[in-house]
């Protein structure tokens, strides 16, 4: 199905730039808060290509067959060239409503019962040093210009988030 599939029209797809982004964010971190332990989390969208659906007339000719068994593939097939430009609606959506709903600091009390049960990283021991970065032209950190941090986006890589903070 790859080879006849035409992507011409298609979302261009961007999450390949994502890890490099993601990188960029932790460096970003670094240059504001040089002495910071610096936290990642990496989240699973669960089931990510199983949102977009296949049209019901093209069920049949994204199938598999094993042994004698036939599936049917009822929604986006992973590895097919159209499930990716598929899912970059879904992903970027998903950038926008989480940075939007991450700075909502009342979710923190609303969920307060599950956040307590996040079990953290060690704060690292006395002495430990941190490799400073350094900022540039293209790279100033996370601090707008009246010196308040701007929103931790979310990076969003094929069915990953990954986040990155520090603990202040």
């Amino acid at each position: 199905m790859n080879e006849i599939t035409l992507t011409a029209n298609e979302a261009e797809i961007a999450f390949g730039y994502i890890f490099m982004a993601f990188i960029i964010c932790i460096s970003n971190l670094r240059i504001t808060y040089p002495n910071e332990d610096i936290l990642l989390a990496f989240m699973d969208i669960t089931a990510c290509f199983r949102w977009p659906r296949i049209n019901p007339d093209l069920v049949g000719a994204f199938g598999l067959l094993v042994g004698a068994l036939y599936f049917a593939a009822d929604a986006m097939v992973f590895g097919n060239v159209a499930s990716a430009s598929s899912w970059e609606p879904f992903w970027r959506a998903i950038q926008c409503l989480a940075l939007t709903y991450f700075a909502n600091k009342s979710l923190i009390v609303k969920h307060k019962y599950w956040l307590d049960i996040i079990e953290w990283a060690e704060e690292p021991h006395p002495g430990v040093h941190f490799t400073p970065a350094k900022a540039c032209a293209m790279n100033k950190g996370i601090m707008d210009p009246a010196g308040r941090p701007y929103p931790i986006p979310h990076f969003i890589y094929v069915e990953d988030d990954m986040l990155a903070d520090t603990r202040l």
